[in-house]
């Protein structure tokens, strides 16, 4: 167990709680998926079959209802130039600047109706 300090603990858990959901908000993962895909030109069809899944595995993904499995995420995030923290919290701190400002562009763009971009 990891020693921590008096309150420390606690402020540890709150932290791991709020990046678990997070991790969890499925419209937000599809959007960032979406916006990488369409950053380096693929189509979803393109992207399954380099996947090794099914378009409608990659549609699922995109629209929020699923995500990826870690095995698909191997062969995802490469292609896409993204990393996982970027996909699945949103942290773009590991990307290069001009990656980061095209990202951020590309979400704006395919943000729903009435959302706020990422």
């Amino acid at each position: 167990m990891i020693p921590f300090k008096q309150g420390q603990r606690k402020e540890h858990l709150k932290t791991g709680r709020a990046l678990g959901a997070a991790a969890q908000d499925l419209p937000a993962i599809g959007r960032r998926l979406q916006a990488a895909r369409r950053l380096v030109g693929l189509r979803q069809k393109d992207l399954a079959a380099a996947c090794l899944v099914t378009p409608t595995a990659v549609t699922n993904w995109e629209a929020g209802t699923r995500r990826p499995k870690v095995s698909e995420l191997a062969r995802l995030l490469p292609m896409l130039g993204v990393d996982l923290d970027w996909l699945y919290l949103g942290d773009d701190r590991g990307l290069n600047w001009e990656k980061r400002e095209a990202l951020a562009k590309a979400i704006g763009e395919t943000a729903a109706p009435g959302c706020a971009p990422i």
